[in-house]
């Protein structure tokens, strides 16, 4: 059975294609424990019916869950102190990215962990939307850099996360 989702909960996906598989070889490259899962991250910020906001090759746009997601690899999360002023708070900031093109470049600076940091031009890539919405929800105190590989060590840290979902739907 399918998840109930709030807004604000985040998800990470694995695709297969060339560039999700390019971009675990690069996140296993940096991460403590040598390997990646997941290429991919969003969040949902609409329950009727669910709709994601994240970073695809089309821009900043979203997704309609869960008909859009089936035959993808799915883990769904939440934050134990995501509540509507805090969702507000994060949303207000990644609604200016709404329809931006996607920021190719900044996954050449993910190659070289630490230059991910660098973000002049105030673009972001999957998991820094993800990143900026929690951050701006005053949830985490980073706001650059991430890569879905950071967001799933956070999430299996657990509390304040709890996993709603994973599987392929």
């Amino acid at each position: 059975m399918l998840p109930k989702i709030q807004p604000g909960d985040i998800f990470l996906t694995r695709g297969e294609s060339l560039l999700g598989r390019a971009i675990r070889t690069a996140e296993a490259l940096w991460a403590p424990d040598g390997r990646a899962e997941y290429n991919h991250a969003g969040f949902f910020f609409c329950t009727c019916p669910g709709e994601s906001i994240e970073a695809l090759p089309n821009g900043i746009t979203g997704r309609r869950w869960p008909e859009e997601f089936r035959g993808e690899k799915i883990l769904i999360a939440r934050h134990r102190e995501m509540d509507p002023v805090r969702f507000w708070q994060g949303l207000g900031r990644i609604e200016m990215e709404l329809g931006e093109p996607y920021p190719y470049h900044r996954l050449l600076l993910h190659l070289i962990k630490p230059l991910a940091e660098i973000n002049l031009l105030d673009t972001y890539v999957c998991s820094e939307i993800v990143q900026t919405f929690l951050f701006f929800a005053g949830l985490t105190r980073d706001r650059r850099g991430w890569n879905p590989d950071d967001l799933e060590e956070i999430i299996w840290q657990g509390d304040p996360w709890r996993i709603v979902w994973g599987g392929v739907p």
